[in-house]
C-alpha cells in the first residue's frame, strides 16, 4: 500500500493541526518575558506545546503504518539483556 493510499481524513486533520500549531501560531507569539516577575515566555511555552504535538504525531504515524505491530515487545525490550 502506498503512502498516499494509506492517508485518510483523520490523518490529514492530524497533520493540519500540527501545521497550525507550528507554522501559524508559533511565529505570532512574542519571544519575551511576560507576567509577574517576568517568568512566562509565551514563545517558549508554545515551543513546548509544539514538542508534545510533534511527539504525538510521530507516534500516531508509526502506529498507523506499523499497524500496531510490536506493541507487545515494547515493554520487554528494556528488560532483556
Amino acid at each position: 500500500m502506498s503512502f498516499v493510499a494509506a492517508v485518510g481524513e483523520k490523518d490529514i486533520r492530524a497533520i493540519m493541526s500540527f501545521v497550525l500549531v507550528t507554522l501559524v501560531i508559533l511565529p505570532v507569539l512574542p519571544n519575551r518575558a511576560l507576567g509577574p516577575y517576568e517568568s512566562l515566555n509565551p514563545f517558549k511555552i508554545w515551543l513546548f506545546v509544539v514538542l508534545i504535538v510533534s511527539l504525538s504525531l510521530a507516534g500516531y504515524v508509526i502506529y498507523k503504518f506499523l499497524g500496531g505491530k510490536g506493541r507487545n515487545d515494547s515493554g520487554r525490550c528494556a528488560w532483556e539483556e
